[in-house]
């Protein structure tokens, strides 16, 4: 979801930002709701759990990296939550044009790929109006790789 609230944000305050770092995360289009993006495999699960309790839980560790019985594994699964689903049904409404005008950074990790952000890397991989870099790691990389992870977002900041 960051990657709606960071466009949301850069919709409504963009001369207070200088540039943006989307780390594997989604890039919403106007008018879209972020369940539109979720791997096909997950969506209809996704929607009808959250329409029925409000809530979403959360997907099993293992799919962003983490080793099942390891410290890591157990340290990020008591911390994970349900997410509210209204979050992931709502609407991205861009007033401005989004952050089109900033200087964006594109982080995609890659190892293994989630199916979700993969979409978003293969559109902007190649595009010059954006910084991209392909990061051997898990989703939660500020978990698996946190010293790497701070570095690429310092050096996009």
């Amino acid at each position: 979801m960051r990657g709606a609230v960071i466009t949301g944000v850069a919709d409504r305050v963009a001369s207070r930002l200088k540039s943006l770092v989307y780390l594997d995360a989604f890039l919403p289009a106007n008018h879209k709701r972020m369940v539109d993006y979720i791997n096909p495999a997950r969506r209809g699960a996704t929607i009808q759990a959250g329409e029925a309790k409000g809530v979403v839980d959360p997907p099993d560790a293992a799919l962003f990296g983490l080793v099942p019985g390891t410290e890591d594994m157990a340290w990020v699964t008591r911390r994970m939550t349900k997410h509210p689903f209204g979050t992931m049904a709502q609407p991205l409404c861009l007033e401005h044009g989004g952050s089109a005008h900033l200087r964006r950074t594109y982080i995609h990790c890659t190892t293994p790929e989630t199916g979700s952000f993969d979409q978003f890397a293969d559109v902007i991989r190649h595009d010059p109006q954006w910084t991209f870099h392909a990061f051997k790691t898990g989703h939660d990389c500020m978990v698996l790789q946190p010293a790497e992870t701070a570095r690429l977002i310092a050096g996009a900041a």
